[in-house]
């Protein structure tokens, strides 16, 4: 079969047009890897970023014109920072970004501040009294202004005196006056009180407060009691320890003193061509007191009192006022101190229970507090019922024998609750015919004091706890009265007894016959 040359020309389209197709089809079904594209180097990149030429026709004509490769805005430096970043992350993210940034939500006008909270108000520092002092001619000037000008304050002080502040305390000075003494102002040297603890004072210093105190130790080349040393005192100037001994002394020390304001007892002094002495304290005895009761258990009954009185044993030189007060009170028992305070040895606790106080034992804790130092002891307090009448005392006559030649008769105390603090056993016997006093005895001991008395018709008896001493609780102790006979039995009827004692602050009285 022939083809004309208008068939073949279409044969050859068709067949073109076949293989396209194919082709394509192919394409989509296997698709071929590209080979990778080399990645530019920033160098590379820094070297193409320039204006390539490029021909392009315009009217007809072949014109030359420059295009850029890059955009020109492209950051080579970052560019070249990147190519060394190193894989750091996991999963899909492989880069390690830093926090991000907390960008502000947009605010109103006026809003922020509203919102704001309030401000404390910071107000500013107190001024500092620029207050200086001076002295001259037994005259003490102040100065409120920094030492612009001076006012006089007090007069009359001894004229070759030295002084002192007190750090930390405005207005407190201490002026040593030499053979004039040691004087004392409170008030900026407004007017000075002469300590009368000290005689002569040449020199005046400070240390650290001794434990327990707040006040400063005081230091001074002093004489006190008719002594010349250096002295220390650790109660403002109310009593003086002396520091060092007539083994250890420095030539002139009226120069300068100061104690140690870290250590206390440390003390500097300055002497005439010896330097700079300083002692330490070697067992220093420091001012200090104790307290104790007498007697230390009180039984009150209700409606009753008690009494105790607190001694005061000072010791290192002290010397201050001790004031007391009570606590661990039952209720319904109030506590008063008779003085409350005092400077001296003693002072008398009373315990008063009401009628309806609360019954049974309690443990009172008295309290001292004195020159900066506190003390406490105890009183074991029990509160008892009425005891209708008695106190809980029971008071027995006893007949131990009756006969023509002998008699002796007794009383038998029991105070099983309460201490007796105070007692008189009295019994008298009718001198019937025949009958004399024979003896006398207690089953108590030496705290008991005996006694007789005879005349024409009785004989007394009499035992008494010496002043002092208590009675603590007991049963059956006896108190006796012997008699001789002439041959005749003697009739007891007519014989009496009275015992009178104080226990829980109260006081009682039995009689009777035997």
């Amino acid at each position: 079969m022939k083809l004309g040359a208008e068939n073949r020309t279409k044969v050859i389209a068709a067949a073109a047009l076949g293989l396209v197709a194919v082709i394509s089809v192919g394409r989509m079904f296997w698709p071929s890897e590209p080979a990778p594209a080399a990645t530019p180097t920033a160098t590379q990149l820094s070297s193409a970023n320039g204006p390539r030429p490029v021909q392009r026709k315009s009217g007809g004509k072949s014109v030359r014109h420059f295009e850029p490769r890059l955009d020109p805005t492209l950051d080579l430096d970052l560019l070249r920072q990147s190519e060394q970043i190193k894989y750091a992350g996991t999963g899909r993210n492989i880069f390690v970004a830093g926090s991000e940034p907390v960008i502000p939500k947009p605010i109103k006008p006026g809003i922020a501040e509203a919102n704001k909270p309030p401000q404390p108000v910071i107000q500013p520092p107190p001024p500092i009294p620029l207050k200086f002092y001076g002295f001259a001619n037994g005259t003490f000037y102040v100065s409120a202004n920094g030492g612009a000008n001076f006012t006089a304050a007090a007069t009359g002080l001894p004229s070759n005196s030295k002084f002192k502040a007190v750090p930390g305390i405005e207005g407190d000075i201490w002026l040593a006056g030499a053979e004039g003494g040691l004087w004392r102002s409170t008030n900026s040297g407004a007017s000075f009180t002469r300590v009368t603890s000290v005689e002569e004072a040449n020199t005046i210093g400070f240390g650290m407060a001794a434990p327990g105190q707040s006040y400063m130790a005081l230091y001074s080349s002093a004489q006190v009691n008719g002594v010349r040393g250096i002295f220390r005192s650790t109660d403002a100037g109310a009593t003086w320890v002396r520091v060092n001994d007539d083994q250890h002394q420095y030539g002139s020390t009226d120069a300068a003193i100061t104690g140690d304001p870290r250590v206390f007892g440390r003390v500097y002094i300055s002497t005439n061509g010896r330097g700079v002495i300083y002692g330490e304290p070697s067992g220093v005895s420091n001012p200090d007191f104790s307290v104790s009761p007498n007697p230390s258990s009180l039984t009150v009954n209700r409606g009753a009192s008690g009494t105790s009185t607190i001694t005061i044993a000072p010791a290192g030189g002290f010397a201050s006022s001790v004031a007391f007060s009570a606590g661990g009170l039952p209720s319904g028992v109030t506590a008063s101190f008779n003085p409350t305070s005092t400077s001296g040895t003693s002072s008398v606790l009373t315990l008063t229970a009401s009628g309806t106080a609360t019954l049974g034992a309690a443990t009172v804790t008295v309290t001292g507090t004195g020159g900066g130092l506190t003390h406490t002891t105890s009183i074991n307090l029990t509160v008892n019922d009425s005891g209708g009448g008695t106190g809980g005392v029971t008071v027995t006559p006893v007949i131990n024998s009756n006969g023509p030649w002998f008699d002796e008769q007794a009383i038998s105390l029991s105070n099983p609750t309460g201490v007796i603090t105070s007692l008189s056993v009295t019994i008298v016997v009718q001198r019937t015919a025949g009958v004399s006093f024979n003896g006398q005895y207690n089953t108590v001991g030496s705290q008991i004091l005996q006694s007789n008395t005879s005349t024409a018709t009785t004989i007394t008896y009499q035992f008494n706890l010496a002043a002092g001493q208590t009675l603590g609780t007991g049963t059956n102790r006896l108190f006796a009265a012997q008699m001789s006979g002439s041959g005749t039995v003697h009739p007891t009827s007519g014989d009496t007894y009275t015992v009178t004692y104080t226990t829980g602050g109260v006081s009682f009285t039995q009689t009777g016959h035997f």
